[in-house]
């Protein structure tokens, strides 16, 4: 599959995860569907990182360092509280913007949001000693992007998944339309679950939860978004119609 734009890395993942939904190609050997399918997205992956504009962080290393500063929170409240876990986490959030200026990589919206709300959230829970400051951060965060999304129907540059997505997926208006609506309502029952975790639980299980989720959220947005497309039959229909448009872009550009 080839790419007219450097795709985020929520395009990288449905990528790998529409490779794996789609299925054998009828009248093709499973294993050579398979094959095919696997060839498709490695030729995504490998072509993600080679297309203009600002490099991006290549995939493994850009999510690990997504992951950092929630892994350095739950390390350092093991090794000693929700205050030294909380300045961890700050510095690491810190250190995560500045490794991505100093090697040039784009820094999306969602990344500055959460950076901003980390420290605001963090220096109020160190200033008044209050836990729940920094158990508040993650609803914020999870809602603040449920507003932008669902917003992003009305105002804005346009649809965001759509924005997001648009450049692997060649969708009916009425799937973004689903897509946006799903997205913004999983974010926020997600906000809502991280502030009930952490008023009716103990203070080390939303610790756990908050490392759980860090994974767990992506990756059912994603298999969702990938199950909803498959089941309505617009999946295969959405990739060729991609591949089709980035062919189209390839021949103006060699003409």
């Amino acid at each position: 599959m080839r790419l007219g734009k450097k795709p985020s890395v929520v395009d990288l993942s449905v990528i790998v995860l529409q490779t794996l939904a789609l299925g054998e190609p009828r009248g093709v050997a499973p294993s050579v569907g398979k094959a095919r399918e696997a060839a498709r997205c490695a030729d995504a992956l490998l072509n993600a990182v080679k297309i203009g504009g600002l490099p991006t962080a290549p995939f493994a290393m850009k999510q690990l360092i997504d992951f950092l500063p929630v892994a350095i929170f739950f390390a350092a409240y093991l090794a000693a509280d929700i205050y030294v876990a909380t300045a961890a986490l700050m510095v690491a959030a810190v250190l995560q913007v500045g490794f991505f200026k100093l090697k040039g990589w784009r820094i999306n919206g969602q990344m500055w949001a959460v950076f901003w709300v980390a420290l605001v959230f963090g220096a109020l829970t160190l200033v008044f000693r209050n836990a729940l400051f920094i158990q508040w951060k993650p609803t914020i965060v999870y809602w603040a992007m449920a507003v932008a999304i669902g917003g992003s129907r009305f105002v804005g540059r346009g649809d965001h998944v759509q924005r997001a997505l648009g450049k692997v997926l060649k969708l009916p208006e009425r799937a973004w339309r689903n897509l946006s609506w799903a997205w913004a309502a999983a974010m926020a029952l997600a906000g809502v679950a991280n502030i009930y975790v952490a008023y009716e639980f103990s203070e080390q299980t939303w610790v756990t939860y908050k490392l759980v989720t860090a994974f767990a959220v992506p990756l059912l947005l994603t298999f969702g978004s990938v199950a909803y497309l498959s089941a309505s039959g617009m999946l295969a229909e959405a990739i060729g119609g991609a591949d089709a448009a980035a062919d189209q872009d390839k021949a103006r550009e060699t003409t």
